[in-house]
């Protein structure tokens, strides 16, 4: 598609861009503390801190942390739920976080058109990012900054090995406990999770059967209404590109008449040059006939003359045959005259015969 498609569809772009913003702030308001990844200040949290061979477990309601235990990483079972008895059967969000020093950052410009699809691209780039094999390394990301007016993203990756990944998370199952979220201590230790090493999610999200219902039809909604506005974007597509495809069959039609056209002129200027090349290398006939009346001497009548391309033959009666091939040679017309018979005297009509050939000189040489 070409610039002027293009122009096109920008405010379509745009309106639909817009949308969508509009669209995910709405649905984050309305969607229960649950849903909401960004933040975790209405939920039920269960941290576990691991700190050299140690495990603190710490929970927290509303805004107030509490510890409820503290054990070695070897610990059964049964010393773990001693240590989660005073947490309750509740619902909440389990995190295991890893020591800040088992952490490696990189910190990364990137397009901000990249925003929506970071962590596919980053997980392209991971062999020239990471020190690991991209197979055996967990990855998260977070964003620093947005610089709008240079459309960059200043975003911090977080890489470490999945061996240390997958043995926490092997060991929190061992406890009967799956991590929702696995991240590492950055400045605050009792911090809320902002990043997630974890590949996938290891357990379902846990939600209310209050919003269930309401949830699926309000994600319903949602998904009729982006495929209405992405039938509306390639509908409005498809007609600026057989607009761009008319224009284009139409420009191509007029290019090609004119191709016609310039050949056609380009042909009569080669025909045109032809001729008057032709008529200036080739004497006029009558300068030929005047030419050969003024050179001739008296007493010489021709009987023929044949004018082919640039030499002249010429045949008759002289009593002079022998001096005409010096008196044509003075002529700056001719040249190289030469005899073509033997001169026969011709008793009848009291002359000598004779056949003569000799060459024309053109016109440009004549001009010089």
């Amino acid at each position: 598609m070409n610039l002027y498609g293009i122009k096109r569809l920008q405010p379509v772009r745009n309106r639909f861009g817009a949308f969508i913003s509009w669209w995910k702030s709405e649905l984050a308001g309305m969607a229960p503390s649950f849903m909401r990844h960004g933040s975790h200040s209405a939920e039920h949290l269960l941290l576990a801190l691991f700190k050299d061979d140690a495990v603190t477990f710490f929970s927290r309601d509303s805004s107030l942390w509490r510890e409820l235990g503290r054990s070695r990483i070897d610990s059964p079972q049964p010393e773990i739920d001693n240590d989660l008895q005073g947490f309750g059967n509740k619902k909440y969000v389990t995190i295991a976080r890893l020591p800040g020093a088992s952490i490696l950052r990189r910190r990364l410009e990137l397009p901000i058109a990249a925003e929506n699809e970071l962590r596919r691209i980053l997980s392209y780039q991971l062999d020239s990012l990471s020190p690991y094999p991209p197979e055996q390394v967990c990855f998260s990301f977070r964003i620093l900054e947005r610089d709008y007016a240079a459309r960059t993203l200043v975003i911090e990756l977080y890489l470490t090995p999945k061996e240390k990944v997958d043995k926490l998370v092997g060991k929190m199952r061992a406890w009967n406990l799956v991590p929702d979220f696995v991240d590492f201590v950055d400045q605050d230790e009792l911090a809320e999770p902002e990043v997630n090493l974890l590949p996938s999610p290891l357990a379902p999200v846990k939600q209310h059967s209050l919003f269930s219902a309401f949830n699926k039809l309000l994600l319903a909604v949602n998904a009729l209404l982006a495929v209405a506005f992405v039938a509306v974007l390639l509908i409005t597509r498809s007609n600026v590109e057989a607009e761009l495809k008319t224009r284009v069959e139409t420009a191509k039609l007029k290019a090609d008449a004119a191709i016609r056209l310039r050949d056609k002129v380009k042909k009569l200027q080669a025909e045109s040059s032809f001729l008057q090349d032709t008529k200036r290398q080739r004497p006029p006939v009558l300068e030929v006939i005047d030419e050969l009346t003024v050179i001739l001497p008296d007493q010489t009548w021709l009987e023929k003359a044949v004018y082919h391309k640039n030499e002249i033959s010429l045949s008759g009666i002289s009593s002079k045959a022998s001096v005409l091939i010096s008196e044509i040679e003075r002529s700056p017309l001719f040249e190289n005259a030469a005899f073509q018979a033997s001169v026969v005297q011709d008793d009848r009509l009291g002359g000598e015969r004779f056949q003569i050939r000799a060459d024309i000189t053109g016109a440009d040489e004549r001009a010089e």
